[in-house]
């Protein structure tokens, strides 16, 4: 098997747990520490509304699975998309998840596109150039440092 495939199978067979405890997230190396608390977060809400279920969990939950959505849509395609698939139904909940982890410049820019969230329906005048600040601001903001760190100081929002 090549190391592509090594990997996948990894991702694949990776541990899903429904309950996470201190050692838990203290053994979990900083390569896999956000998947295991974003599979945790995805376990909790499964089969429910996710955004009634994700309220009445801790704020650092509330803010890791909200900024992963929205990475996530972003990443793959644009804020258009990110509208599109969940109608921006995460969209106040990751601004507050931006700010928790200190991605405050992130923070405005998901502000920004929420605000211009209406005329999406119109087409997307402005979106394009909101999708090129987002992936230039990790050079300036790297989300990923700042959840690890903030995950690390405040593991006790993440015990479940």
């Amino acid at each position: 098997m090549d190391e592509s495939s090594l990997r996948i199978q990894a991702f694949l067979n990776r541990p899903v747990y429904e309950k996470l405890t201190k050692e838990i997230i203290e053994s979990a190396s900083d390569e896999n520490l956000l998947q295991l608390i974003f599979d945790n977060v995805a376990e909790m809400i499964k089969d429910k509304n996710a955004l009634d279920t994700l309220k009445k969990l801790s704020i650092g939950q509330q803010a890791h699975y909200s900024v992963w959505i929205v990475e996530g849509e972003v990443n793959n395609g644009g804020f258009y998309q990110f509208y599109q698939n969940l109608n921006g139904e995460f969209g106040p909940m990751a601004i507050e998840g931006f700010k928790t982890f200190r991605g405050y410049k992130h923070a405005e820019l998901m502000e920004t596109a929420h605000k211009l969230a209406d005329s999406f329906e119109s087409g997307i005048d402005g979106l394009p150039d909101l999708d090129k600040i987002f992936y230039s601001l990790e050079k300036e903001e790297n989300l990923e440092r700042l959840r690890i760190s903030y995950i690390r100081q405040h593991m006790d929002q993440f015990i479940s």
